[in-house]
This record gives structure tokens, sequence and C-alpha cells, in this order.
């Protein structure tokens, strides 16, 4: 089974396809509305999407994309989220000026970003491991992402920092999705 999500591997949302379908292929979209696309064309059989977060509360796009698209919920799970701070190898907290990520991650980092690094800019990108990926292919050394710790390894980025997120009991509720026509799981 093909299951699509929202961003580059090591998103948070590829880890909710891990946990939902094990064995599935992870398909990974630009967008929401792409995942949504996907799923409605029968492209992929299946689609995982952010719906909402303990901290930061709703994807309000995605309940939008829920009425517009001929999709139904055929599944759910929470995912701890845990934000590590990575940069190219070397790399030290005085030498970062930019912080790249998805808005909501910059949020439930905000604590740790005021402390150590009142200095660097937070750069809102589409996506976390986006942000991890850019930092590494644009060899970026005085920038960091904050992504999952797949991301760092899927990208060759060290961990300067782990588990950065303002509160520990950060979980995303992500839900399946599948065709109007598809049978429930």
């Amino acid at each position: 089974m093909n299951v699509a999500f929202q961003g580059e591997t090591g998103a948070f949302s590829e880890a909710a396809v891990r946990a939902l379908y094990p064995e599935s292929g992870a398909v990974p979209k630009v967008s929401m509305e792409a995942v949504f696309e996907a799923v409605a064309r029968g492209e992929v059989e299946r689609g995982v999407i952010p719906i909402e977060n303990s901290l930061f509360g709703s994807v309000h796009i995605n309940y939008d994309l829920l009425l517009e698209n001929d999709v139904r919920i055929v599944g759910e799970v929470q995912v701890r989220i845990r934000h590590h701070l990575q940069a190219l190898p070397g790399t030290r907290l005085s030498d970062i000026e930019s912080v790249y990520s998805h808005p909501q991650a910059l949020g439930q980092c905000q604590d740790y970003l005021r402390s150590k690094l009142p200095q660097a800019d937070a750069v809102p990108t589409y996506d976390t491991a986006g942000a991890a990926k850019m930092v590494a292919s644009q060899s970026l050394k005085s920038g960091a992402a904050i992504a999952s710790r797949r991301a760092a390894e899927q990208y060759g980025l060290h961990v300067v920092a782990a588990s950065i997120e303002s509160h520990h009991e950060n979980y995303t509720r992500f839900l399946a999705l599948a065709a109007g026509s598809a049978p429930r799981l």
C-alpha cells in the first residue's frame, strides 16, 4: 500500500504513516492539498494528515480540505513530537544566525529559541524535514533546522540540541484518509 503525507522524508507526518501502516510505501507530497488530491484520485491508497497538536491546536486547513474533497477518515494515531535543533557537523550554538522550520515547530520551541538562540532569526518553512534538507543541501553554515531525529540522520546533520520543545507533552493527532468509496479499515 502507498500512503501520501505532506513534507519530506523525515517529517513527523511520515512517522505517523509508519505508526499506522508500518509496511507501506510512504509517498512525500509538497502540500496538504496534494495529499488530498492523491487520495481522491486513487494515486495512493491512503493519506495521512495532521489535524491537531496538543500545544498549538488545530491544523485549520485540513478541516477545510476534509470538506472539499471526496475522502473519508479511516484511522487515527497520536505521535509524540520531539524537536531537535540540527545543523551541519561542527556547528555550535554561537554559529547559528537563522533557524528554519515549520511555523508550528518554531512556535513549539519558542522558549528554547528565546533563551538559547536570541541572536538567531526564526525563519518559517513549509516542513520541518524540508528545513533540514535545505540546511544540508545548501550547506548553510550559519543555519540550523528544527526537525525530527530521523530528518537529521536522513540529511547528514548533527543534533546540536535534543528535545527542545517548550512542553514535553507535545503530541500531534494524525488522521488516515481513504477515497470516498474505499472500504473502512
